[in-house]
């Protein structure tokens, strides 16, 4: 399609020539001083995140929160919760003496007076601000996101302990981000049990882009790969394992103007406008389209 308007067979023709010979293909493993250094991924090194205490987790993928934007409260900050009466997040391995940590909350089931709970760090008895009998539902209403950044909170050698303790019902938390410098160093994944230095989100869907992380294996083959476009990144393994190492795979289309978009595996040029993901049993078809392309294009890995 172009402008609206049908393609003819010659056009499409030399549309599908120009396609062919512009595909770029790419691999290469990040590195902290090619392309990794120059985007938003973690300042740390490796940091272990213990949780501590009873709690639960739950998926609110598909819940509608308002208030979310595209600056600090992504909408994937509150699509995750961890609840419990008191419950700890450990830190260890951090690099830095004090960190501003922005805290994200939304109310899913309680009215105001209902839950209320307060956040301390590394054993003080004295909440931290912002974080005192804090009830969200008073606050902000249900399902609307709400957040807390505290400044200069103190990681005495190398350590950080969170403790989010509820006066009534449960404490709630559904994202917790460390910044350092302006950036973000490590961010924590409510959902999981124990991890390493989470990496924030680099690529989120527009309306027009239907793309989410998906692991592909073969019947009877170890190869497997793993596409994550919201880090803008794959992982691959042919032994068939599990490898937590991000890779840059560029797939890349180029019309003869000199127009690039890609699919969002890597960071180097746009990416398309158009993308609808349609997974098989074995594999995964990204139909692809952009407004400055002359043609669609379909890739199946």
């Amino acid at each position: 399609m172009r402008n609206g308007k049908s393609l003819s067979i010659k056009e499409r023709l030399v549309s599908l020539s120009a396609l062919l010979g512009a595909v770029l293909l790419a691999f290469s493993l990040l590195s902290s001083s090619g392309i990794e250094a120059a985007q938003a991924e973690p300042t740390e090194g490796r940091i272990i995140v213990e949780l501590q205490g009873h709690s639960s987790a739950v998926n609110h993928a598909g819940h509608a929160i308002k208030g979310t934007d595209n600056l600090n409260k992504q909408l994937y900050k509150f699509q995750r919760e961890r609840y419990g009466t008191d419950f700890h997040y450990a830190l260890s391995g951090l690099s830095r003496t004090s960190y501003n940590i922005e805290f994200s909350f939304f109310e899913p089931v309680y009215s105001p007076g209902q839950r209320v709970f307060s956040v301390y760090a590394n054993g003080s008895a004295t909440p931290l601000t912002g974080l005192n009998n804090l009830d969200i539902a008073s606050k902000v209403g249900l399902n609307t996101a709400y957040q807390v950044t505290v400044q200069n909170v103190s990681a005495p050698g190398g350590n950080l302990d969170l403790r989010f303790k509820a006066s009534k019902k449960e404490a709630t938390i559904c994202n917790i981000r460390l910044i350092a410098a302006g950036k973000t160093a490590t961010e924590i994944n409510v959902l999981e049990t124990r991890n390493w230095s989470a990496k924030p989100v680099r690529f989120i869907n527009s309306a027009g882009q239907d793309l989410h992380e998906v692991i592909l294996g073969r019947f009877g083959s170890r190869f497997m790969v793993n596409p994550v476009p919201q880090l803008l990144a794959w992982r691959q393994s042919p032994l068939g394992t599990w490898t937590e190492d991000l890779s840059e795979l560029v797939l890349a289309f180029r019309d003869s103007q000199g127009d690039i978009r890609c699919l969002p595996f890597t960071d180097r040029y746009p990416v398309l406008s158009g993308v609808d993901q349609r997974l098989a049993l074995t594999g995964v078809t990204y139909v692809c389209r952009d407004q400055s392309l002359p043609f669609t294009a379909t890739v199946t890995l």
